[in-house]
C-alpha cells in the first residue's frame, strides 16, 4: 500500500506541474528572426522585437536597418495580432506563437503572405 501511495503522489505532482506550465501559455516577448519569402527581396527577412511594458505589448520591426513600430498590438493565448504601414501599404499580421517559433499570415491590399519567425537565443 505504501508504494501505491508514493506513486500516486508523484503522479499527482507531475500532473499539477504540467497543468501549471500549460496554463501559463507562451510569451511572444523576445527577438525573432522573421521571413516572408513571397515578399519583395528587401522585405523577405528582418527582425521582430516584442516587448511588454505595463501589461501592454509593443512590436518593433527592423527592416534593412530601419526600425518601425507596429500599431494595434494584441496578444491573447497564443495569438499575436498587429498592423503597420510599409511604403504607404497597410499590413495586418495574424500570428500563432509557440515557445521557439511563430507562424502566420500578413494581409495587404493584394492578398496574403505567409510569415514565419524563429526566436533568437539570448
Amino acid at each position: 500500500m505504501k508504494n501505491w501511495s508514493i506513486k500516486s503522489v508523484f503522479v499527482l505532482v507531475a500532473f499539477v506541474m504540467m497543468s501549471t506550465v500549460l496554463m501559463a501559455g507562451v510569451s511572444p516577448v523576445g527577438t525573432w528572426d522573421y521571413k516572408v519569402l513571397e515578399a519583395p527581396y528587401e522585405y523577405q527577412k528582418g527582425m521582430l522585437i516584442v516587448e511588454k511594458a505595463d501589461a501592454k505589448y509593443n512590436v518593433k520591426f527592423n527592416i534593412n536597418g530601419k526600425e518601425k513600430k507596429a500599431q494595434n498590438v494584441k496578444f491573447s493565448g497564443s495569438d499575436l495580432t498587429f498592423s503597420t504601414y510599409v511604403e504607404n501599404e497597410y499590413i495586418t499580421f495574424k500570428i500563432k506563437v509557440s515557445e521557439k517559433e511563430m507562424k502566420g499570415t500578413l494581409t495587404y491590399s493584394e492578398g496574403n503572405m505567409a510569415i514565419t519567425a524563429l526566436k533568437k537565443k539570448k
